[in-house]
This record gives structure tokens, sequence and C-alpha cells, in this order.
């Protein structure tokens, strides 16, 4: 191996690692998410937030991101890889259909790939979504803002990381309708 190459997988390694062990300015701010569904948590104790049973007193409430619907978006690989990607490939576009049932369970499709993905919505904010084993793919998001759509109404917006068999970056999807 040349002495560049050796460069080369020292870079991507790098930025593999640096990436996966440190903050990133480029993560999500969370806010409130919109569309959530709160549900009581149970216990013993006296809060004075959340459900709680007739005999028990309290709990947190929890909020699940309601994310069913159609995303789209782009995902931006991270730049330690524009060594092995030609640069039309680094901000590939992505569109996901989702549904999901009362416990925050996703199951859909990667409209881009046409392949099954399922995830978790879970009560902290994060999204995780994946397609099982086909293409390696997991995204970890969550709801941070809103988006002006094009038709003037108002819509979410989902953002964070990817990873996948061939590299890893971050993710932002917005649910503006289609003009």
């Amino acid at each position: 191996m040349t002495s560049r190459t050796h460069s080369l997988i020292g870079a991507a390694l790098a930025g593999l690692f640096l990436t996966g062990c440190s903050d990133s300015p480029t993560n999500p701010t969370r806010v409130a998410p919109a569309g959530s569904v709160t549900s009581g948590g149970s216990g013993s104790g006296g809060g004075t937030s959340g459900g709680g049973g007739s005999t028990g007193g309290g709990g947190s409430a929890s909020s699940i991101p309601q994310v069913a619907g159609t995303w789209r978006g782009q995902e931006h690989y991270d730049p330690s890889l524009s060594a092995f990607f030609l640069p039309g490939f680094m901000d590939p576009a992505m569109s996901l259909t989702l549904s999901e049932d009362a416990a925050g369970n996703l199951t859909g499709i990667d409209n881009i790939m046409a392949i099954a993905v399922t995830g978790k919505a879970s009560s902290n904010g994060t999204v995780v979504i994946q397609d099982g084993s086909y293409y390696g793919q997991k995204i970890t998001v969550s709801l941070t803002g809103s988006a002006a759509c094009s038709d003037g109404s108002t819509g979410s917006v989902l953002s964070g990381k990817f990873q996948r068999k061939e590299g890893f970056g971050t993710i932002s999807l917005d649910n503006c309708p289609v003009p």
C-alpha cells in the first residue's frame, strides 16, 4: 500500500472514531415535540404531573413523538468520507413513509431504496429507524423544530444521524406536503 492509501485509511478511521465519540455542532437541538402523545406515568410517591393510578400518586408524564406520515429530505455523508465518494453522492435524497402505533412502534418503507423499515419512537424524544439487515441502515433522529412549507403550511423537522454499511453522517427530513 502506498503512503497516500495509508493516509486516507487513517483519516477515514479517525473520522469514524471522532464522530462516534464526540458531540458534533450539528447534533439536533431538542425542542418540545410537535404533535406528541402524552401518556401518564404510574407509581407511588407524590408528584404534581403525570397520570398515576387511583392508589399511586404521580410519576412523570412521558411524550412519544408522533412521526407517522411521509418524510422527505437529505442525508449528508460526513466530510471525512469525501475521499471515498464522488461529490454528487455526498448528499443523497431520503424519503420515508412511516406508520406508528400508540406505543411508538414504527413500520414503513424507505421510498428511495424501496425496502421495509422498522423502528421505535421513544418517550425521551428519540426516534430510531432501521432496515434490518439488507442495507445495514440505522437512523437516529428527533423532532427538532418546524419548517415553512411551499404551500404555506408548517411542517415538522426530524434531524439527527445515520449509519450504514458504507458510511455515516447527518440527516434532516420534513413532513411538508409535496406541491
